[in-house]
């Protein structure tokens, strides 16, 4: 995905990010992929006088997921980490003149379905979808999204733009056109040194062990649930060593974050049993 987006009129943000699907999770007896994003861009101001911050470049990795996602039937649904149910997505049963449903990426009533053809992925032909009506996306793209992204609104959102630049399975780009990987490498723009960190047992249902290089100061660790909240403050450590006792945590998925001066950070799913 590319995105260029104005803030006061001057301010501009350019931006390059990926959505990719890292496992999977279970929730209320039903089985989502785990939507994560990372992303990198610049700001910079258009327009004289003070910029008001509004400079430099920045990169991230989420560590938490940003979406969760499950197709069925051929019916796309998504569930945001905060929400207690889940949202249409999209609907891909559709035929030329059919109008498009409401749903979370779309609220417009006369987005039409004007012509269908077909586009080749790793798991056979794809429907595309040709659109007209109210919407600033010429396609809608079938167990894909649309041209102008995966959650983006199919209608113009004010002061954004977003365009769909590659949808890729595994390791190959399949949309616009057959390619190498749409992974994006994310720059780290600080100046980092790159350090192993080792994460075992992992299942556990005891204690988890993260053994770093000993020079590294400052080592801090972040555990979160699900949606986003911490859960774990006391966290023991020793030189070269974060322990961690899961016996307060409700088995399932959780996430970490360690940090540390001048390294790179380390992002990671925990299974507690």
């Amino acid at each position: 995905m590319t995105s260029t987006c104005t803030y006061g009129g001057f301010c501009v943000k350019n931006e390059l990010m990926n959505y990719y699907v890292k496992g999977d999770t279970l929730i209320d007896t039903l089985t989502y992929g785990i939507v994560y994003k990372k992303q990198q861009g610049s700001l910079f101001w258009n327009a004289g006088g003070n910029n008001f911050g509004c400079e430099g470049n920045y990169a991230s990795i989420d560590a938490n997921p940003s979406y969760f996602i499950r197709s069925f039937d051929k019916q796309m649904y998504i569930r945001l980490p905060q929400d207690t149910v889940e949202q249409l997505l999209y609907n891909f049963d559709l035929a030329v003149g059919d109008t498009l449903p409401l749903s979370y990426t779309n609220y417009a009533m006369d987005i039409i379905v004007s012509a269908i053809d077909s586009i080749y992925t790793a798991h056979g032909y794809r429907k595309r979808f040709t659109l007209s009506g109210n919407t600033w996306s010429t396609y809608l793209l079938e167990g894909i999204g649309h041209s102008r992204g995966l959650v983006e609104q199919l209608k113009s959102v004010p002061l954004c733009t977003y365009t769909l630049t590659c949808f890729g399975l595994n390791d190959t780009a399949y949309y616009p056109a057959l390619g190498s990987t749409c992974e994006v490498a994310i720059g780290i723009y600080e100046s980092t040194k790159l350090y192993p960190l080792s994460v075992y047992p992992n299942p556990t249902s005891t204690g988890i062990n993260f053994d770093y290089a000993e020079d590294l100061q400052n080592a801090k660790l972040k555990l979160v649930n699900l949606v986003g909240v911490a859960v774990y403050p006391e966290i023991s450590q020793q030189k070269g060593k974060l322990y961690i006792q899961p016996n307060s945590l409700s088995p399932g998925i959780y996430f970490y974050e360690f940090t540390a001066t001048g390294a790179e950070k380390k992002l990671g799913k925990l299974i507690i049993n």
